[in-house]
């Protein structure tokens, strides 16, 4: 377990919060079965028990920005409490990984530009236009950090191709939806 994963399981004992709440909410105006069902692809995907992801759900953040908080957390050794704190403060996903060294390199997922559909076209043809070692001295705005995350966890998660991942995401309003779309259960 990363040390970015153990600081997790301290911030679930100090929230130690019902883990139906962001699902009897619907969260965001999702559909509480779909949130349900993403969170736990999520919760597969990055190893924990549902119900630590479910709680972390609660903390007043979209479901889409629950997976992004996990990869943040896992890969730069903040916490999530930080992580959430930060983006409550008027942080973007942009600026908190240009802060701890995440750069575009981390987060690219191979992928065509042709498959990077409207929300990735722009960044993926910047990185066809850039020598690969200087991948991590693109920017990216807080849309891109949220969709390469997601992209990832998904494309993972449920054992799909990038480009299918960003297809169904072009035909829905939030990764959640494109994961329902998907079959929404984790292979």
């Amino acid at each position: 377990m990363t040390r970015g994963l153990r600081t997790l399981w301290g911030a679930f004992f100090v929230l130690a919060l019902s883990a139906q709440g962001v699902l009897a909410q619907g969260g965001r105006g999702e559909d509480p079965a779909r949130i349900a069902s993403f969170l736990r692809t999520v919760a597969t995907h990055f190893q924990l028990p549902v119900d630590e992801v479910f709680i972390l759900s609660e903390w007043n953040v979209a479901p889409d920005d629950v997976p992004v908080i996990l990869f943040l957390a896992d890969r730069s050794g903040i916490s999530p409490d930080v992580l959430v704190a930060l983006r409550r403060a008027g942080n973007g996903w942009g600026s908190i990984t240009s802060r701890y060294g995440l750069g575009a390199d981390l987060l690219h997922v191979p992928m065509t530009v042709a498959e990077a559909g409207p929300l990735l076209q722009g960044l993926y043809e910047r990185y066809e236009a850039t020598p690969r070692n200087r991948w991590g001295t693109l920017s990216l705005s807080d849309d891109e950090v949220l969709a390469l995350v997601n992209l990832r966890v998904l494309s993972q998660g449920l054992s799909l191709a990038p480009g299918a991942v960003m297809t169904a995401r072009a035909n829905s309003t939030s990764f959640v939806g494109a994961h329902a779309g998907l079959g929404g259960s984790p292979r």
